[in-house]
């Protein structure tokens, strides 16, 4: 407090085990526990990980691959170029469904590490099976590098209200991607048809070819898609809005001051025991 800075925190962030920790925690995929096995196993940078013949899942193979890439900022342009691709992708499979932006974007930062976007429709139920159909169209055109797509798992109880989530995650249908953008000069020259052609052509740059060509015409960018009802908008796009501060301090302050439930699927009153709803 006298002089603004900790010496304790200071000497852990020298440290070779917390440079160790940053640098594995920066591959997608890769949690501090994981990340933590390794560095007990001897394992301190990339390359020691490539030689140490870890068996890794898609996502950590996918992110060791473009792990420059995606440790490398993403500005507001980069942001707004893929939400221009994605509405053109959710327009073509559900005409009338409305796309945000969200994440540090959305409170208006200029940079960011990953893009994130909310994806709703009007009617509520209509959106049941979009994500699928938008993971296709993207793949189609050549804009996934690497994509996992989970189910909407949410469930919400009338007689005992919402039950305690198994982690802090959401339960909406989501896809969490490492998008392929082409980079400027590409977006402003490049139609459909010749993207089209780019991809038979390999002139973009399959995943197997290295990462680090110096033609390389596209750069790699975590995405995250998520669909929600629009019953439950309100409350995903501010949860999906953030920061993760102010949404822990946001569900406390519901809980102890107010004696509610708030998650990004629903507010839940505990005393009267029923769900208040938003628009």
């Amino acid at each position: 407090l006298e002089n603004g800075a900790s010496s304790k925190v200071e000497s852990t962030k020298v440290s070779d085990r917390f440079k160790a920790l940053k640098v594995l925690t920066g591959i997608f995929g890769v949690g501090a526990k994981t990340a933590d096995r390794w560095i007990r196993e001897g394992i301190h940078d990339l390359q020691q990980l490539q030689d140490s013949g870890q068996t890794l899942n898609r996502a950590q193979q996918a992110g060791l691959q473009h792990y420059d890439d995606i440790n490398q900022p993403v500005t507001k342009a980069e942001a707004c170029a893929i939400e221009e691709i994605v509405e053109k992708a959710v327009s073509s499979v559900l005409p009338g469904a409305q796309i945000v932006l969200t994440g540090g974007f959305r409170r208006g930062k200029q940079t960011g590490h990953d893009v994130d976007f909310l994806i709703t429709h009007p009617q509520e139920g209509i959106e049941v099976g979009l994500m699928p159909k938008v993971v296709s169209w993207l793949e189609a055109q050549g804009f996934l590098l690497y994509q996992k797509t989970t189910r909407n798992s949410y469930l919400e109880s009338k007689a005992d209200g919402p039950g305690r989530p198994p982690s802090n995650m959401d339960r909406f249908e989501r896809c969490l991607s490492i998008f392929k953008l082409p980079k400027k000069e590409e977006q402003q020259n490049l139609t459909e048809n010749r993207l089209q052609a780019d991809r038979k052509s390999n002139e973009l740059c399959e995943p197997e070819c290295p990462e680090a060509a110096p033609d390389r015409r596209w750069r790699a960018v975590r995405v995250d898609l998520v669909v929600s009802p629009i019953s439950q908008f309100a409350f995903a796009l501010l949860g999906w809005t953030g920061s993760k501060l102010f949404e822990r301090e946001l569900r406390r302050w519901a809980g102890y001051e107010k004696g509610m439930s708030l998650s990004s699927h629903a507010l839940y009153d505990n005393n009267q025991r029923k769900y208040l709803r938003a628009s």
